[in-house]
């Protein structure tokens, strides 16, 4: 890789976005690159790693050290961020690199798109969409975290229970509670299948998570987990899923469900927004979302009325992930 002078403008934390930026820094630190690094709010938290290279940490604090008095707005950037903040910028030639969930950008989301030298999307649907509006939108595919996530030859389960697995942060966005309530009315109290979860939210109260946990008390075989705070610990339970759900009605990208197909999980997956760039039918059971949309307003991360996050989900009639999870079964069994 040839190296120029550049920045780059990330932040550093145990959310998706937060894993993105250290897998493209720890790149360039090993092709030998040195750019100005800044840290978005400060945010500079690599806790959840299980063993942190010491000199790709002294890379990093050296290209924040340097940043203020090294950079140009003539070098280009690289940011990683939401669309909603990405007006701010060190550079008059930055490229945008973010996610969108929903159907209808706002004129706000447009314009600040407009304004970049490039955006840069992991799901195809958002390059099309933005590209209609004359945004410049480059496609680039996901990437497995080979440093962090491995296949373990660890036994989890003594009997030969099938595991399905749900993770992302709980939100309306993402079906989980539509997802769960069909998987108990399929195999719920089934002592051959078991439901593990990963839905941590962070911006969830305390409250908000004990009262998912009730919601499914009755079933002994839905296991919520508490947060995985070392990915050391994530990458077990991707490693214990036979069966990846991938039930998202607007995706940017979702990490977890294919770090867990690329282990080997197979996958269940609503056929729709950045799955589409990676699920097939070799390594998962498609099925496809209704013709009719719905609103994405949940009263916390999508309001209606904002100059950001308006339109609408894709969802799910419930028989069609049922008959979908019935059929990676037996795909797994055979």
């Amino acid at each position: 890789m040839e190296k120029f002078d550049y920045s780059v403008e990330v932040v550093l934390n145990t959310l998706s976005i937060g894993q993105v930026s250290r897998c493209i820094l720890q790149e360039l630190y090993k092709a030998g690159h040195e750019p100005s690094i800044f840290i978005i709010s400060n945010n500079f938290d690599l806790s959840a790693e299980n063993e942190v290279d010491d000199d790709f940490v002294k890379w990093c604090k050296s290209g924040v050290a340097k940043a203020n008095h090294s950079y140009s707005r003539k070098n280009p950037c690289l940011k990683i961020w939401h669309i909603n903040g990405g007006q701010a910028s060190v550079s008059d030639n930055q490229s945008l690199f973010s996610f969108y969930e929903l159907d209808s950008p706002t004129d706000s989301e447009i314009n600040i798109c407009r304004n970049q030298s490039n955006v840069i999307f992991s799901s195809q649907d958002s390059c099309d969409l933005f590209a209609k509006h004359d945004v410049n939108t480059k496609y680039v595919p996901l990437g497995f975290d080979s440093d962090y996530f491995k296949p373990t030859n660890k036994t989890f389960f003594l009997d030969d229970r099938v595991v399905f697995g749900l993770a992302g942060k709980f939100e309306k966005r993402k079906n989980h509670i539509l997802t769960i309530d069909a998987w108990v009315e399929a195999f719920g109290n089934n002592k051959d299948y078991y439901l593990s979860c990963a839905l941590n939210n962070p911006f969830l109260t305390p409250e908000d998570h004990a009262k998912i946990k009730q919601r499914y008390s009755n079933y002994w075989n839905v296991q919520l987990n508490d947060r995985f705070p070392k990915n050391e610990q994530y990458n077990d339970y991707l490693n214990s899923i036979d069966i990846m759900l991938c039930p998202s009605g607007g995706e940017g990208w979702g990490l977890p469900e294919f770090q867990a197909t690329a282990l080997g999980a197979h996958a269940v997956v609503l056929n729709c927004s950045a799955y589409k760039g990676w699920a097939n039918q070799d390594n998962a059971v498609l099925f496809e979302p209704l013709e009719e949309k719905i609103p994405a307003n949940d009263g916390k991360f999508f309001v209606d009325g904002g100059p950001f996050n308006q339109g609408k989900l894709y969802t799910f009639a419930k028989e069609n992930l049922i008959s979908a999870c019935e059929e990676a079964v037996a795909r797994h069994k055979s």
